[in-house]
């Protein structure tokens, strides 16, 4: 479903071009949203996804279920397309919501995409920050901010709210970077101790297959933190900051190391 005007690039570089009713949308394209205009996609296990205007999203990037917000709305409905154990990310300059079978209502406001107000019925989801940011409400156990990348729990019919102090994106995206930069280094690691057959830290298989799991979680939304905050600027990520991106996504993207030897 398409009402309103949407335009769509292939590539950051290309022009926006129209796009047409019904039109296939390719994975990673970036969508540009007019003032009143709502498109519903349609990811590869047929989830459905409505993205409301203004607002300016890439969709499905790697094939995944999932959809990079730099502003705008989102929302969707439980039921469709959804299978055991695969979540849909939404991805925002200020952290990832997840979710797997729930009703979904997020929006992205602010010049700079530092207000984000999410919530979750039918279901259950999750935020998880990015640095620096706050939750405003909607997380009545939380005191304090919130660690980085540390999963918090959306209450269902209870509007999270989270806030990031306005910050101009050239600061903004290296310090997105660098935190991917540094998740991805720790996964890294997480995957190397699994495969130890005598790790120095201890531990059984298990749970350091479990830590390497939560590891590669924290270092994919870092990441795909950073690449939705770089939607707010057509510069914002270039030359040494998107060579350090690009290495940190191949380092999390790694195979899955072999269990190690008994």
């Amino acid at each position: 479903m398409q009402r309103g005007e949407t335009w769509v690039r292939l590539d950051q570089k290309d022009a926006a071009a129209p796009l047409a009713q019904g039109a296939r949308i390719s994975d990673g394209s970036r969508l540009e949203l007019g003032e009143g205009a709502e498109i519903t996609i349609r990811t590869a296990s047929y989830r459905e996804i409505t993205i409301h205007g203004p607002a300016t999203a890439e969709v499905c990037s790697n094939g995944d279920d999932g959809v990079l917000l730099s502003h705008g709305r989102i929302s969707a409905f439980p039921g469709t397309g959804v299978r055991p154990g695969v979540e849909v990310w939404v991805a925002t300059p200020l952290g990832v919501v997840r979710y797997s079978d729930a009703k979904i209502d997020l929006e992205v406001a602010g010049s700079e995409g530092d207000r984000l107000t999410a919530g979750a019925a039918i279901g259950q989801a999750e935020f998880v920050p990015a640095p620096g940011v706050r939750i405003e409400r909607g997380a009545a156990d939380q005191r304090g901010p919130p660690s980085p990348f540390a999963e918090v729990p959306m209450k269902a019919g209870v509007s999270l709210v989270a806030v990031r102090p306005p910050t101009p994106l050239v600061r903004l995206m290296p310090e997105l970077v660098h935190a991917c930069s540094r998740e991805s280094d720790a996964a890294a690691g997480a995957a190397m101790r699994v495969a130890d057959a005598a790790p120095s830290d201890g531990g059984s298989l298990g749970e350091r297959t479990s830590a390497h799991v939560r590891a590669k979680r924290r270092a994919r939304a870092a990441c795909e933190s950073a690449r939705a905050a770089a939607l707010l600027g057509p510069s914002a990520l270039e030359g040494s900051l998107l060579s350090e991106l690009l290495a940190a996504d191949e380092k999390r993207n790694r195979l899955t190391p072999l269990p190690a030897r008994r």
